[in-house]
This record gives C-alpha cells, sequence and structure tokens, in this order.
C-alpha cells in the first residue's frame, strides 16, 4: 500500500516518467485479409434493409436489387439460384423456426419463404397492398406479418389484417417482435 502511494506521488509530481512506445502496426490483426464489397464491385444492391444468417450458414441479404446469398466470398443473386423468380425490393428477411429464410417484398407486397433452394409463395391476401416491411413467427408457429403498416397473420386461407385492440386510436404497426418465450 505505501508503495502504491509512494509510486502514485512520484507520478504527480513528475519524477518518474515512462516511454510510451507504439505497437508494431505490422502485426496488429495479423492472419486476417479485408475485402470490400460494393456497387463498383459489379453488384448496384442500392439500398440494404435486411441481413440474415439461414441455418445452413449462408447470409441473405435483402435490398432494392433483390434477394442475395452470400458464401463469405462471393454474392449470388436470387434468379441465378433459382427458376422462380422473387419480388426486386426485398424489405424483409427473418430465420423460419422450422428452417430457411422468410422473405418479405414491396411493390407489390409478397411474402415467401425460402427452404431447401426452393422458393414458397405466401401472397393470396395480400392482392393490392404495396410492401411487406416484417415477417415473425411466434412460439405457436404463427406467421405474422407487417403489411402497409397495418399487421397481418396467416392461415390456411391467406393473410388476414388483425384487429388491434385500440379502436380509439388510428396508428401504424412499426414493428413485430415475438420473444423468446414466444409471445408476440
Amino acid at each position: 500500500m505505501i508503495l502504491a502511494r509512494v509510486a502514485l506521488a512520484l507520478s504527480l509530481l513528475g519524477g518518474v516518467s515512462v516511454p510510451a512506445a507504439a505497437a508494431p502496426a505490422d502485426g496488429i490483426l495479423s492472419g486476417y485479409s479485408f475485402t470490400s464489397w460494393n456497387d463498383g464491385a459489379g453488384r448496384p444492391l442500392g439500398s440494404v434493409y435486411a441481413i440474415a444468417q439461414a441455418d445452413d450458414g449462408y447470409l441473405w441479404i435483402g435490398a432494392d436489387a433483390g434477394l442475395l446469398r452470400f458464401d463469405g466470398w462471393r454474392f449470388f443473386q436470387w434468379d441465378s439460384l433459382s427458376a422462380t423468380p422473387i419480388r426486386r425490393s426485398v424489405k424483409t428477411l427473418s430465420v423460419a423456426k422450422s428452417g430457411g429464410i422468410w422473405v418479405g417484398s414491396a411493390n407489390p407486397a409478397s411474402v415467401g419463404r425460402i427452404h431447401d433452394g426452393k422458393l414458397e409463395r405466401y401472397d393470396v391476401g395480400l392482392e393490392g397492398l404495396e410492401a411487406v416491411t416484417a415477417v415473425v413467427e411466434d412460439g405457436r408457429g404463427a406467421i405474422w406479418a407487417i403489411v402497409d403498416w397495418d399487421l397481418y397473420t396467416w392461415d390456411a386461407d391467406g393473410w388476414h389484417k388483425v384487429t388491434l385492440p385500440w379502436n380509439t386510436r388510428a396508428g401504424q404497426v412499426r414493428h413485430v417482435f415475438a420473444s423468446r418465450s414466444g409471445t408476440l
């Protein structure tokens, strides 16, 4: 304790000086490389709205340019992976509980699920609507979406707008979240 006080006193008085040494610049993060992907790399994305990692390890990117899969080295446009087209402006991506990725698109509104390299569409009930901005599953496996700022749920007949409990207030649904316990 006394030694610590003496060292503190000497440093405050300027009696002890320790020269500062810079770390060698060539040893920082050795063994790593850095690569940047941008419009100049041949993939004009526009705005990027969503990124999700599927259970198979691929990263999926939702952007104005559509849906892209990234394998850690290269980007692949969805159109080069499947004959089933997907809407161009992908606004939301989320991991499906039973595997795969939920994809929400705009202009017009569309929902799809990619699993095992195939796209299954969930568009019934979205006719005439503009944009899907969120898709989630709750703990029971029910599928929910925000479409044109309203909450929708999916059943065997298609998408249905949810009547919210506050009838006296008009508002927009901006975000939907399923908690760890599975509640919405």
